[in-house]
Protein backbone atom coordinates (compact mmCIF):
# COMPACT_ATOMS: atom_id res chain seq x y z
CA UNK A 1 0.00 0.00 0.00
CA UNK A 2 2.90 2.60 0.72
CA UNK A 3 4.80 1.32 -2.81
CA UNK A 4 4.14 4.17 -6.02
CA UNK A 5 4.89 4.33 -9.23
CA UNK A 6 7.18 6.06 -10.95
CA UNK A 7 7.76 6.95 -14.52
CA UNK A 8 11.76 6.43 -15.24
CA UNK A 9 13.59 9.43 -16.50
CA UNK A 10 14.06 7.55 -19.61
CA UNK A 11 10.86 7.52 -20.67
CA UNK A 12 9.82 10.96 -19.15
CA UNK A 13 12.03 12.83 -21.04
CA UNK A 14 11.00 11.30 -24.41
CA UNK A 15 7.29 13.07 -24.38
CA UNK A 16 6.44 17.12 -24.31
CA UNK A 17 3.58 16.55 -21.89
CA UNK A 18 3.15 14.65 -18.85
CA UNK A 19 3.92 11.24 -19.31
CA UNK A 20 1.36 8.85 -18.36
CA UNK A 21 1.28 5.35 -16.79
CA UNK A 22 0.99 2.87 -20.25
CA UNK A 23 2.44 5.82 -22.13
CA UNK A 24 6.00 5.00 -21.29
CA UNK A 25 7.80 1.63 -22.30
CA UNK A 26 9.02 1.13 -18.72
CA UNK A 27 7.99 1.61 -14.96
CA UNK A 28 9.48 1.68 -11.79
CA UNK A 29 7.77 0.20 -8.65
CA UNK A 30 9.72 1.83 -5.27
CA UNK A 31 8.84 1.71 -2.11
CA UNK A 32 10.37 4.06 0.22
CA UNK A 33 12.84 5.35 -2.45
CA UNK A 34 14.24 1.75 -3.31
CA UNK A 35 13.51 0.00 -6.79
CA UNK A 36 11.66 -3.26 -6.32
CA UNK A 37 10.23 -4.06 -9.41
CA UNK A 38 11.05 -3.35 -12.86
CA UNK A 39 8.96 -4.17 -15.87
CA UNK A 40 7.96 -3.23 -19.11
CA UNK A 41 4.55 -2.21 -20.78
CA UNK A 42 2.88 -2.05 -24.46
CA UNK A 43 1.91 1.81 -25.34
CA UNK A 44 -1.94 2.03 -24.64
CA UNK A 45 -1.98 3.92 -28.03
CA UNK A 46 -2.82 1.00 -31.11
CA UNK A 47 -0.99 3.82 -33.13
CA UNK A 48 2.92 4.00 -31.33
CA UNK A 49 5.84 3.67 -33.12
CA UNK A 50 8.61 1.49 -31.57
CA UNK A 51 9.99 3.99 -29.05
CA UNK A 52 6.50 3.97 -27.16
CA UNK A 53 6.06 7.27 -28.89
CA UNK A 54 2.18 8.07 -29.20
CA UNK A 55 0.64 7.92 -32.53
CA UNK A 56 -2.73 8.54 -31.23
CA UNK A 57 -5.68 9.54 -34.18
CA UNK A 58 -7.75 12.50 -33.19
CA UNK A 59 -10.93 13.74 -35.25
CA UNK A 60 -12.67 17.19 -34.78
CA UNK A 61 -16.00 17.58 -35.90
CA UNK A 62 -16.45 21.51 -36.15
CA UNK A 63 -14.20 24.09 -37.57
CA UNK A 64 -15.29 26.97 -35.21
CA UNK A 65 -13.00 28.83 -33.30
CA UNK A 66 -13.41 25.87 -30.45
CA UNK A 67 -12.78 22.90 -32.82
CA UNK A 68 -9.36 24.41 -34.14
CA UNK A 69 -8.51 25.49 -30.89
CA UNK A 70 -8.72 22.77 -29.38
CA UNK A 71 -6.87 20.79 -32.42
CA UNK A 72 -3.94 23.19 -32.40
CA UNK A 73 -3.60 22.83 -28.26
CA UNK A 74 -3.43 18.55 -29.18
CA UNK A 75 -0.98 19.10 -31.81
CA UNK A 76 1.09 21.79 -29.84
CA UNK A 77 1.05 18.76 -26.71
CA UNK A 78 1.68 15.89 -29.26
CA UNK A 79 3.49 16.61 -32.43
CA UNK A 80 3.41 13.08 -33.55
CA UNK A 81 -0.65 12.67 -33.17
CA UNK A 82 -2.74 12.61 -36.11
CA UNK A 83 -5.11 15.14 -35.99
CA UNK A 84 -8.15 16.28 -38.08
CA UNK A 85 -10.51 18.91 -38.17
CA UNK A 86 -13.78 18.43 -40.38
CA UNK A 87 -16.14 21.26 -41.00
CA UNK A 88 -19.03 21.20 -43.37
CA UNK A 89 -18.75 24.55 -44.17
CA UNK A 90 -16.29 26.71 -46.44
CA UNK A 91 -12.86 28.27 -44.41
CA UNK A 92 -14.20 31.71 -44.71
CA UNK A 93 -18.09 31.39 -43.57
CA UNK A 94 -18.65 32.29 -40.60
CA UNK A 95 -21.79 33.14 -38.20
CA UNK A 96 -21.96 36.21 -36.35
CA UNK A 97 -19.61 39.12 -36.80
CA UNK A 98 -17.19 39.12 -33.35
CA UNK A 99 -15.90 37.42 -30.58
CA UNK A 100 -15.49 39.28 -27.06
CA UNK A 101 -12.76 37.97 -25.01
CA UNK A 102 -12.38 38.98 -21.20
CA UNK A 103 -8.85 40.37 -20.41
CA UNK A 104 -8.31 36.75 -18.31
CA UNK A 105 -9.13 34.98 -21.58
CA UNK A 106 -6.58 36.61 -23.32
CA UNK A 107 -4.10 35.93 -20.56
CA UNK A 108 -4.79 31.93 -20.84
CA UNK A 109 -4.25 31.97 -24.52
CA UNK A 110 -1.05 33.79 -24.23
CA UNK A 111 -0.47 31.03 -21.85
CA UNK A 112 -1.68 28.16 -23.96
CA UNK A 113 -0.10 29.00 -27.47
CA UNK A 114 1.89 32.30 -27.43
CA UNK A 115 2.13 32.20 -31.03
CA UNK A 116 -1.78 32.53 -32.21
CA UNK A 117 -2.31 34.49 -29.04
CA UNK A 118 0.40 36.97 -30.27
CA UNK A 119 -1.44 37.61 -33.67
CA UNK A 120 -4.89 37.67 -31.78
CA UNK A 121 -3.62 40.24 -29.55
CA UNK A 122 -2.79 42.57 -32.64
CA UNK A 123 -6.14 42.49 -33.60
CA UNK A 124 -7.83 43.19 -30.71
CA UNK A 125 -10.14 46.81 -29.79
CA UNK A 126 -10.11 46.83 -26.21
CA UNK A 127 -12.31 48.58 -24.36
CA UNK A 128 -12.69 49.19 -20.21
CA UNK A 129 -15.93 51.32 -20.31
CA UNK A 130 -19.69 50.37 -21.60
CA UNK A 131 -22.09 52.51 -22.28
CA UNK A 132 -25.88 51.90 -23.26
CA UNK A 133 -28.18 55.20 -24.61
CA UNK A 134 -31.70 54.52 -24.08
CA UNK A 135 -34.68 57.17 -23.77
CA UNK A 136 -32.05 60.24 -24.19
CA UNK A 137 -30.24 58.59 -20.87
CA UNK A 138 -26.64 57.65 -21.21
CA UNK A 139 -25.66 54.96 -18.32
CA UNK A 140 -21.81 54.00 -18.12
CA UNK A 141 -20.29 50.80 -16.57
CA UNK A 142 -16.52 50.81 -16.55
CA UNK A 143 -13.73 48.68 -15.38
CA UNK A 144 -14.93 45.37 -17.56
CA UNK A 145 -11.35 45.37 -19.43
CA UNK A 146 -12.81 43.46 -22.65
CA UNK A 147 -11.79 42.74 -26.24
CA UNK A 148 -13.13 42.18 -29.59
CA UNK A 149 -11.61 40.16 -32.71
CA UNK A 150 -13.87 40.04 -35.87
CA UNK A 151 -14.77 36.15 -36.10
CA UNK A 152 -13.13 36.12 -39.80
CA UNK A 153 -10.04 37.29 -38.52
CA UNK A 154 -10.14 34.75 -35.73
CA UNK A 155 -10.89 32.02 -37.75
CA UNK A 156 -7.94 33.24 -40.18
CA UNK A 157 -5.41 32.97 -37.37
CA UNK A 158 -6.43 29.76 -36.03
CA UNK A 159 -6.54 27.96 -39.38
CA UNK A 160 -3.22 28.97 -40.43
CA UNK A 161 -1.84 27.77 -36.73
CA UNK A 162 -3.26 24.74 -36.96
CA UNK A 163 -1.73 24.24 -40.49
CA UNK A 164 1.48 25.17 -39.01
CA UNK A 165 1.70 22.74 -36.15
CA UNK A 166 0.40 19.57 -38.82
CA UNK A 167 -3.13 19.72 -38.10
CA UNK A 168 -4.84 18.44 -41.38
CA UNK A 169 -8.14 20.64 -42.24
CA UNK A 170 -10.93 19.28 -44.80
CA UNK A 171 -13.53 21.73 -45.52
CA UNK A 172 -17.13 21.28 -47.22
CA UNK A 173 -17.69 18.03 -46.20
CA UNK A 174 -19.56 16.68 -43.14
CA UNK A 175 -19.44 13.62 -41.05
CA UNK A 176 -23.15 12.27 -39.71
CA UNK A 177 -23.47 11.05 -36.66
CA UNK A 178 -25.82 7.90 -37.33
CA UNK A 179 -22.46 7.02 -39.85
CA UNK A 180 -19.76 8.28 -36.98
CA UNK A 181 -18.69 5.01 -35.51
CA UNK A 182 -18.22 3.16 -38.81
CA UNK A 183 -16.15 6.02 -38.88
CA UNK A 184 -14.20 5.82 -35.87
CA UNK A 185 -13.69 1.76 -36.34
CA UNK A 186 -12.68 1.97 -40.05
CA UNK A 187 -9.69 4.84 -39.66
CA UNK A 188 -8.82 3.44 -35.82
CA UNK A 189 -9.91 7.11 -34.65
CA UNK A 190 -8.70 7.43 -30.73
CA UNK A 191 -10.32 10.31 -29.60
CA UNK A 192 -13.40 12.42 -31.28
CA UNK A 193 -14.36 15.52 -30.73
CA UNK A 194 -17.58 17.09 -31.12
CA UNK A 195 -17.45 20.62 -31.89
CA UNK A 196 -20.22 21.48 -33.94
CA UNK A 197 -22.23 23.95 -31.96
CA UNK A 198 -24.99 24.30 -29.87
CA UNK A 199 -27.44 21.94 -31.75
CA UNK A 200 -25.44 19.53 -31.89
CA UNK A 201 -25.76 16.53 -33.43
CA UNK A 202 -23.12 14.20 -32.87
CA UNK A 203 -24.31 14.70 -28.94
CA UNK A 204 -27.59 14.31 -29.71
CA UNK A 205 -26.82 10.90 -31.33
CA UNK A 206 -25.31 9.90 -28.01
CA UNK A 207 -27.78 11.74 -25.64
CA UNK A 208 -27.88 8.34 -23.58
CA UNK A 209 -24.56 8.55 -22.68
CA UNK A 210 -23.59 12.21 -22.42
CA UNK A 211 -26.63 13.49 -20.97
CA UNK A 212 -26.57 16.98 -21.59
CA UNK A 213 -28.57 18.99 -19.10
CA UNK A 214 -30.13 22.23 -21.09
CA UNK A 215 -32.25 24.69 -18.90
CA UNK A 216 -33.63 26.90 -21.77
CA UNK A 217 -35.02 30.46 -19.79
CA UNK A 218 -37.07 33.22 -21.01
CA UNK A 219 -34.62 36.17 -20.11
CA UNK A 220 -33.48 38.19 -23.45
CA UNK A 221 -29.95 38.22 -24.80
CA UNK A 222 -28.98 41.79 -26.23
CA UNK A 223 -25.61 41.46 -28.52
CA UNK A 224 -24.46 45.43 -28.64
CA UNK A 225 -21.67 46.64 -30.97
Amino acid sequence: KRADIRLCDVCASRHLGPARAGHCAVWVLRRSGRAILEFSSIPWYPHADSSGASRVRVLVIGGGPGGLYTALLIKRRDPLAHVEVIDRNRPNDTFGWGVVLSDLAVANLRAADPESAALISSSLHHWDDIEVHFGGETVRSGGHGFSGIGRHRLLEILQQRCRQLGVRLSHEYEVFADTLEHRVARDGIDLVVAADGINSAIRNRFASTYRPDTDVRRCRYVWLG
